[in-house]
């Protein structure tokens, strides 16, 4: 792989393998497009979110699980800020319709499959397993905590689930390389058998740079932030936009006002922040313009050339077929005559 800074803000890195991939950069810096065989892949920019996908039992489905209890009840899917190191606690509880197969595997020993994806877009995911780790105890008498944490929670055989699980995740260019969730033990929260009660994930979270151990950086892995690219933007927007006439708002307001000045008016409104989406139409023809001569390789340059050379000798060679050379004939027949 070969990173070179160009005239970009942000490195263009260019892979080459049996399938070629190429990331170009706009003058601006404002995007980056991976072009990998037909597809283009859009890479996480620091700040956003990145949430995780899980098989639930008795299903081959995948969904976003779990799903956080959030302000106002609303489900959350579990989600992590890219490039920054953080906390996470996720409350949540089991649909009713799973809750049997899920004692199943927990008694099993078994863990849940799930995934996380690569790129921003989805388009392709790494394979993740989430542990649980749990003890069976049976309670012969309900303790004083365990109805304040539980209410109605009462003797018999309860789980003990360990509540902490950390994760690490590998970045570099947007791309997540690799992620791990395990489990720290912290402590152990007794619910029903039957997991009716909520369940608890807390933690924290890291991420690293490339397939190393340090802490990743927007220089070590080669990462840009939301903040960024919408400062670009809206230097952008505000260098390229036409300057406004003065309207009868405005001429009515430096009535009212006699000391506004005249340039009052022509003040731009704050820019807001776009969307992803805005951001990737801002800048998708800037970068096919700017990537579209520069990624063209010398075979492809020389083809044109010839392919060009040979439709404009087989054009002369047809006008003169049908033009020229029935006149020239004509000319010459009339003049044998003539002879």
């Amino acid at each position: 792989m070969r990173i070179s800074s160009g005239n970009s803000s942000r490195p263009t890195v260019t892979a080459t393998a049996t399938a070629t991939a190429t990331a170009t950069a706009t003058a601006t810096g404002m995007a980056i497009i991976m072009v990998h065989s037909a597809g283009h892949h859009k890479q996480f920019m620091i700040g956003e979110r990145v949430s995780i996908e899980c098989k639930l039992p008795n299903s081959r489905m995948w969904n976003f699980f779990p799903l956080c209890m959030g302000e106002d009840d609303r489900l959350e899917p579990l989600s992590f800020i890219v490039g920054k190191e953080g906390t996470y606690d996720c409350k949540f509880t089991l649909p009713p319709a799973i809750r049997q197969e899920a004692v199943r595997i927990l008694m099993a020993k078994e863990h849940i499959e799930c995934r996380i994806p690569m790129t921003w877009d989805r388009h392709s995911y790494l394979p993740l397993i989430l542990p649980v780790w749990f003890e069976s105890r049976q309670l012969e008498a309900e303790p004083a905590q365990l109805s304040a944490f539980h209410p109605g929670l009462s003797k018999g055989q309860v789980l003990h689930v360990n509540t902490r699980a950390n994760w690490l995740f590998h970045i570099y260019d947007g791309f997540i390389l690799g992620a791990t969730a395990y489990p720290v033990r912290d402590e152990f929260v007794p619910v029903r058998v039957s997991l009716s009660s909520p369940l608890r994930m807390h933690g924290s979270y890291s991420w690293l740079a490339g397939n190393s151990f340090f802490k990743a950086t927007a220089a070590n892995a080669n990462l840009m932030s939301v903040e960024e690219v919408v400062a670009q933007i809206n230097k952008d927007l505000a260098r390229n936009a036409p300057t406004p006439s003065p309207t009868a708002a405005g001429t009515e307001n430096r009535a009212a006002d006699p000391k506004a000045s005249s340039s009052d008016s022509l003040a731009r409104p704050e820019s807001k922040i776009p969307t992803r989406t805005e951001i990737e139409t801002h800048t998708q023809a800037n970068v096919v313009a700017a990537s579209y001569m520069s990624n063209w390789p010398i075979s492809s340059i020389i083809l044109t050339f010839i392919t060009s050379f040979i439709l404009g000798l087989v054009a002369i060679i047809g006008i003169y077929r049908v033009m020229i050379s029935p006149w020239y004939h004509s000319v010459v027949r009339e003049r044998l005559k003539e002879d």
